[in-house]
């Protein structure tokens, strides 16, 4: 059973454990940056999506009608009717080559009335494949493939966000932690300096009635009291915001625990420590988040020159296409032609397009380089502030060593 406060409030005994543990579970600042990761796998999924075949089914059905023909010798007064009839089935898609491709199946119906009576109809079946191979813009990378890969980074960079924030939320703890703990003993100081100047004060007002003192000593004394008890106000003031401080980094409810006394296990100890330089260094550039991050945009980057380079180049398309096609007056003969390849179709030819100046894609490149060599720029920025952060660290342990020595 929890203790009681003076004042009615409970108490909560809380270790540092105890309070990291809340903070990874409960710090609504993890809990929001958890959602980038979550969103940006929907996104990579239906960036992957553009891979996948998609279904087509048609069915549709024509009447027309002509008016007859005078030829030479030739006169036909009467109207020419026809039908046709059309199924098709069929599926295409793309494949990370750049290659599109369609595959089409179905079979038309025709017939007709002319002056000399109506048609028998006559059955068309047809079965083809049609491919285009880009060679050059779009051939080695396309906007389907950079939108993957930045995809994949953007989820890498979330992640590290992630792990970014549980790091700065778990220092905070540990601070926030540590400042409750001096708060603490701030107050308790404070208290003992206002007795200490409240007794002081009630010896020199002895002193002056017996008249060993005189009485501006006892003024004096006074306003000492009048210091400490201000001193007292600010220290508790202070350790009012560090506690609410420390509840609102491990909890997601700060309203249910608003009026609980969070009152630390701990001690503050004072343990020097020593770092490699070289080791702190390395640590530095292969484990922390930010430079992780700034590393996966250059990645980035790199990718989108990649893709804007390509798209100076003309597009040149190869072309292909295969077919079997029959004709009879029922279905079931129409077919074996198909299965007999009676009527084979293929083609295949190339189309080149090429841009009058495709100025639009040299100036997309040429931002690309640019903003390439600005995110270099700020990854040097990141590194040299790193060293400079790991060098003053050094000398503030140093300094400490020789303060705990003396």
């Amino acid at each position: 059973m929890p203790a009681m406060g003076a004042a009615g409030a409970e108490v909560k005994p809380v270790s540092l454990e105890d309070c990291l543990r809340m903070g990874l579970e409960k710090n609504l600042d993890i809990r929001l940056a958890q959602y980038a990761p979550l969103l940006t796998k929907l996104s990579l999924s239906s960036a992957l999506w553009t891979y996948e075949p998609t279904m087509n089914m048609s069915a549709s059905q024509s009447f027309r009608a002509s008016p007859g023909f005078v030829g030479i010798g030739q006169f036909n007064p009467g109207v020419n009717e026809s039908w046709t009839e059309q199924y098709s089935a069929g599926f295409g898609g793309t494949v990370p080559t750049g290659l599109s491709y369609n595959i089409a199946s179905g079979v038309n119906r025709n017939s007709g009335l002319t002056q000399s009576g109506a048609q028998p109809f006559v059955y068309s079946p047809f079965t083809s494949i049609t491919l285009t191979q880009p060679m050059l813009r779009n051939f080695w990378i396309d906007q389907p493939r950079l939108t993957i890969q930045l995809e994949k980074r953007n989820l890498k960079q979330g992640e590290l966000g992630v792990r970014n924030q549980m790091i700065g939320t778990l220092t905070d703890v540990t601070l926030a932690y540590n400042d409750l703990i001096a708060a603490r003993e701030t107050v308790k100081v404070q208290q003992k300096a206002l007795q200490l100047a409240e007794r002081q004060l009630a010896e020199n007002k002895k002193r002056v009635e017996v008249g060993n003192m005189a009485p501006l000593d006892e003024k004096e004394a006074a306003a000492q009291v009048a210091r400490s008890k201000a001193d007292l106000i600010s220290a508790e003031q202070q350790l009012m915001l560090s506690e609410n401080a420390l509840k609102r980094l491990i909890t997601d409810d700060f309203s249910g625990v608003k009026d609980v006394v969070f009152e630390p296990t701990a001690q503050l100890v004072a343990v020097p420590e020593s770092f490699n330089r070289l080791d702190s260094w390395h640590k530095g550039l292969t484990t922390r988040p930010d430079i992780q991050r700034s590393k996966l945009d250059l990645e980035k980057q790199r990718l989108t020159m990649r893709f804007t380079r390509n798209q100076l180049f003309p597009q040149l398309d190869l072309l292909g296409s295969y077919g079997l096609a029959g004709q009879g007056s029922t279905l079931t003969p129409s077919l074996g032609n198909i299965a007999d390849q009676q009527y084979p179709n293929h083609s295949a030819g190339i189309r080149l397009t090429v841009p009058f100046s495709n100025r639009r894609a040299r100036n997309d490149h040429q931002a690309a380089k640019l903003r390439n060599e600005q995110l270099l720029l700020q990854y040097k920025q990141l590194e040299q502030r790193s060293e400079e952060t790991r060098l003053n660290s050094s000398h503030a342990n140093i300094s400490y060593a020789v303060f705990c020595l003396k």
